[in-house]
């Protein structure tokens, strides 16, 4: 692997990281509390069965479902020219000598003025600050069912 160059002007134009890192953690907690308030909302209780419990940090999770164990964390990045954050959920195997290993199955984008992408490329679905309640609840609703779908499709075995 060849490491390339940092052009001039490219760490400068990051700005304020901690700041900009801090404020995507931000956004990154208002999306986990959505999420939680979804799987706990009687309907998608008793239609998926998940059990999403938040850690200390009000960002990552502990998930349990049908399909098994698996987690969520917020990775802060550097895109093409900003910071980001990839909201990603692991979910629980093993490999060939019984070790647990986390594989990571789907990632939400969380830009850094929080946007709240359908994955990590798909489009926008809603703003952190700025949606209406509304706007918000049918959008949080898909990336729940999302995630349960993508930690069941985890392609543990071949068909």
């Amino acid at each position: 692997m060849q490491f390339k160059p940092v052009a001039p002007g490219t760490i400068a134009a990051l700005g304020r990281v901690v700041e900009t890192a801090s404020e995507i953690k931000g956004y990154a907690e208002a999306l986990v509390a959505g999420l939680r308030e979804c799987f706990d909302a009687q309907s998608p209780k008793s239609r998926w069965g998940v059990d999403f419990k938040v850690g200390a940090d009000n960002v990552s999770a502990t998930i349990e479902s049908v399909f098994g164990k698996a987690r969520s964390s917020l990775i802060v990045e550097i895109g093409d020219k900003e910071l980001y954050g990839r909201y990603v959920i692991e979910k629980e195997t093993r490999n060939s000598d019984g070790v647990i290993a986390w594989k990571p199955v789907w990632a939400i984008r969380v830009s850094k003025d929080g946007g709240i992408h359908d994955g990590e490329t798909g489009a926008e679905l809603f703003s952190a600050w700025r949606s209406f309640d509304h706007e918000r609840t049918g959008a949080v609703h898909h990336l729940a069912g999302s995630m349960f779908y993508m930690i069941g499709k985890a392609d543990n075995f071949p068909e």
